[in-house]
C-alpha cells in the first residue's frame, strides 16, 4: 500500500452501487478516498492526475464496457490492479477478462472477500510495480546495446549452454553469410572457421573457459559462398560454481577491411623501406621540433653515425657550429607552419673535413588538415659545389689569362721595334765602343723582356707540341731570367742536377712551372741573403710502377703558416697582398696533374734557420 489511506478509482455511475464495496472497506479497517468515473475521458484523466492504489469497476457502466476500461488502464497504469464487481455470474466471460489483464472477481452481492483480495493485491501490486520496472530496465538495457552494437556495426552472440546452440543477432549472420534463422550449433559454427585458424581459437576459448575470464582473438570465417570474413570476437565466460560452463557471451565484428588496410599499409611501408634503402640521398622522417625518427641508411653514411645516435637531435652533433641555429630555427619555423622548406648547410666529420649538405622538407598533415610531422631529404653536394667553384676559378682563370695573352701581344709589338732600333744603332761605324757596350746590355735586357712577354702569351696560349728535353737545361733558361734578381738580393744557388734521362714534355708548361717556383723562393727570401738549392734527381720506381724523375726547388726564407701552407694550391690565394694574383702555385699544380706528376711542399716557419722545399716529380716516359 503505497499511503496510509486507500486511493480507489471506481468505475460506476451510480452511488447505489459504490455505497456498499466502501462500506466493506471501512468494515474491514481499510480507510479511503475515492473517485468515480463512468467515461472513458474521465478514466484517462484521472488516471493521469494521481497516483491509485487500486480500479474497482462495475459491469454495469454502459458508457464504458469493462474490457474498454481495462486496456485502458493496462495502457496508462499497467502495474495498478483491477478488481472486477459482477452483478451475474458468467464465469467464462469472467475468465476472459482476467486473461486480458484483470487481477480478479466478486459477486455484487457477496463483498466478504473484497477486502482480503484488496490487501493481496496492494501486495503483489508492489512486486508486480517492481519487476516491471526491473523488466523495463532490463529492456532499456538491452535496446542501448542493441544501438550501440548496431551503431559499432557489432554482432551480439551468447552460447546457450542447455539447448547447445550460439544465439546470433542478425549481423552475425550478415559477417557470416548464413541465412537468417538457420540454428547454429557449435559444429556448424567451428566448420565455418578457417581450418588455419581453428586450433588458436580452440586454445583461447579454452583458456578462458579454465579462467572463467575474457576470450579476444581474431579469426577468419569462410562464408558458404567462398568468401573470407576476418573477425574480432571479444566473449566472456560465466562459470557455475562446480567450474562448469554457464554462459558465454560477447559481440563479433567484421575487421576485413582493417586487415586489408593493414596489409595495404605494410605493404606500402615495406615499398618505402625497399626505395628508402636503395636511395642515393639520405631520407629522414621527424617531428615538428626536428626530433629525427627515422633515418636511411645513406642519410647515416653522410652523417658518419648510426640510427640509434641520429635519432632525436643526435643529428646536431654533426652539424657546423656556425650552421646549427639556421638550420634548427629554420626547420622548425616553417614547419610548424605547415610550409616546404630548402637550405644549404655544412657537416663537420669527425676526421675535420667539411661536407656540404642541400637538405629539403616537406610537412604531411592529419585528417583535420593539422601539421603532424616532416619528411624530407639530404644530398651531399661537396663535389657539386667543388666543380662550381672550379668553375668560377676557371672562368676567371680564362679572363686573366685572356687578358694576359692581350698585353704580351702588345708588349711584344714595340720591343721587337726597340730591339730593331738597337741593332741598327749597334752596327752603325759612328757609335763608339761605349756606347756599343750599352746597347749589347739593352739588346739583352730587351730579350728577357720578351721571353716574359712569351712565358706570359702561353698561360693563355697553351702549346699543344710535345718536346724532349733534358731538364738540366729546363732548369737553366729559368733561372736565366731571374739573373738579376739572384745578384740583387745576393742569393746563393746551388746545384745539384744528377744524370737524368732527356723525358717528353710540354717544355713551355714546365718552364712555367718553374718560374713560378723560383719567383717564390725569390720573394721569400727578400731583404736578406739567403741561398736557393736546386736538385734533379732519378727517383726509385713508385707504387704505380712507373720510373719519376724529381725536381726539388727550396729556399732559406722565414717559412710558412700551417694554415697557408693548407691553402697554398688554392686559386686566388696570395700572401703578397696586392702584388700577388694567386695564380701561380695554382697553374703549377695543374700542370704537373696534367702531366701525370705530383707536387709536394714542405715548410718550417722559423725567425731563422726556417724555409721551404717544393718538389714535384714527372713519369719518365711523360706523355709516351
Amino acid at each position: 500500500m503505497s499511503c496510509a489511506v486507500l486511493r480507489v478509482l471506481f468505475l460506476d455511475n451510480r452511488e447505489a452501487d459504490i455505497l456498499p464495496i466502501r462500506h466493506a472497506l471501512e468494515s474491514a479497517g481499510l480507510p479511503h478516498t475515492y473517485r468515480v468515473a463512468a467515461t472513458g475521458t474521465q478514466l484517462r484523466r484521472a488516471l493521469a492526475s494521481s497516483g491509485w492504489d487500486i480500479v474497482i469497476c462495475a459491469d454495469s457502466v454502459q458508457e464504458l464496457p469493462v474490457l474498454v476500461s481495462l486496456q485502458i488502464v493496462r495502457e496508462l497504469a499497467p502495474a495498478l490492479p483491477f478488481l472486477l464487481i459482477c452483478g451475474k455470474a458468467c464465469p467464462e466471460h469472467m475468465d476472459t477478462l482476467v486473461k486480458a489483464g484483470a487481477q480478479d472477481y466478486l459477486q455484487k452481492d457477496d463483498l466478504t472477500r473484497l477486502p482480503f483480495v484488496v490487501l493481496r493485491e496492494l501486495r503483489t501490486a508492489t512486486e508486480r510495480r517492481t519487476r516491471m520496472q526491473t523488466e523495463f530496465a532490463l529492456r532499456r538495457s538491452e535496446e542501448r546495446i542493441r544501438l550501440a552494437a548496431g551503431a559499432a556495426n557489432l554482432g551480439i552472440w551468447s552460447y546457450n549452454v542447455a539447448a547447445n546452440v550460439i544465439d546470433w543477432d542478425a549481423e552475425c549472420y550478415a559477417v557470416a553469410g548464413v541465412s537468417p534463422g538457420v540454428i547454429i550449433t557449435p559444429e556448424l559454427f567451428e566448420s565455418l572457421i578457417h581450418p588455419d585458424d581453428r586450433v588458436r581459437r580452440r586454445e583461447v576459448l579454452a583458456e578462458a573457459i579454465r579462467q572463467g575470464s575474457e576470450a579476444k582473438m581474431e579469426y577468419r570465417l569462410v562464408r558458404p559462398d567462398g568468401g573470407v570474413r576476418w573477425v574480432l570476437s571479444h566473449g566472456r565466460v560465466y562459470l557455475h560454481e562446480d567450474g562448469t560452463v554457464k554462459e558465454i557471451v560477447g559481440v563479433a565484428s567484421d575487421i576485413t577491411d582493417r586487415k586489408a588496410a593493414e596489409r595495404a599499409l605494410r605493404a606500402s611501408e615495406a615499398r618505402f623501406r625497399s626505395l628508402s634503402a636503395s636511395s642515393p640521398v639520405g631520407i629522414f622522417q621527424a617531428d615538428l621540433q626536428a626530433n629525427v625518427s627515422y633515418t636511411n641508411p645513406r642519410l647515416q653514411e653522410i652523417w658518419h653515425m648510426n640510427e640509434s645516435e641520429i635519432l632525436g637531435r643526435g643529428w646536431t652533433a654533426r652539424i657546423h657550429p656556425d650552421d646549427v641555429t639556421r638550420l634548427v630555427e629554420g626547420w622548425s619555423d616553417a614547419s610548424s607552419r605547415g610550409f616546404s622548406f630548402e637550405i644549404e648547410y655544412r657537416l663537420l666529420l669527425p676526421d675535420g673535413e667539411t661536407r656540404w649538405i642541400f637538405g629539403r622538407s616537406t610537412v604531411f598533415f592529419n585528417e583535420a588538415g593539422l601539421p603532424m610531422g616532416t619528411i624530407g631529404t639530404v644530398d651531399d653536394i661537396t663535389d657539386r659545389r667543388r666543380a662550381e667553384e672550379s668553375l668560377r676559378r676557371s672562368e676567371k682563370l680564362a679572363a686573366v689569362g685572356k687578358l694576359a695573352s692581350m698585353i704580351a701581344h702588345e708588349i711584344n709589338n714595340p720591343l721587337e721595334a726597340v730591339t730593331n732600333f738597337i741593332y741598327l744603332a749597334e752596327t752603325s761605324s759612328e757609335v763608339n765602343e761605349e756606347t756599343q757596350s750599352y746597347l749589347r746590355d739593352a739588346q739583352h735586357e730587351l730579350q728577357r723582356v720578351s721571353q716574359i712577354a712569351t712565358q706570359t702569351l702561353q698561360f693563355h696560349r697553351q702549346s699543344n707540341r710535345q718536346t724532349r728535353i733534358a731538364l738540366s737545361q729546363l732548369l737553366e733558361s729559368a733561372l736565366a731570367l731571374f739573373a738579376r734578381r739572384l745578384n740583387e738580393q745576393q742569393i746563393t744557388v746551388e746545384r745539384d742536377f744528377a744524370n737524368v734521362p732527356a723525358i717528353l714534355i710540354h717544355a713551355s708548361d714546365i718552364r712555367q712551372v718553374l718560374v713560378n717556383l723560383l719567383s717564390n723562393a725569390l720573394d721569400a727570401m727578400a731583404g736578406t741573403p739567403g741561398k736557393l738549392r736546386l736538385q734533379l734527381r732519378r727517383v726509385s720506381t713508385s707504387a704505380d710502377g712507373t720510373d719519376r724523375v724529381r725536381i726539388t726547388v727550396a729556399d732559406t726564407g722565414p717559412g710558412m703558416e700551417s694554415a697557408v701552407k693548407a691553402r697554398i694550391f688554392d686559386a686566388f690565394f696570395t700572401t703578397k697582398g696586392e702584388k700577388g694574383s694567386g695564380l701561380g702555385l695554382w697553374v703549377s699544380g695543374e700542370i704537373i696533374a696534367r702531366h701525370g706528376g705530383r707536387i709536394q711542399i714542405r715548410s718550417r716557419k722559423a725567425e731563422s734557420g726556417g724555409g721551404t722545399v717544393i718538389s714535384f716529380t714527372l713519369p719518365v716516359n711523360s706523355f709516351e
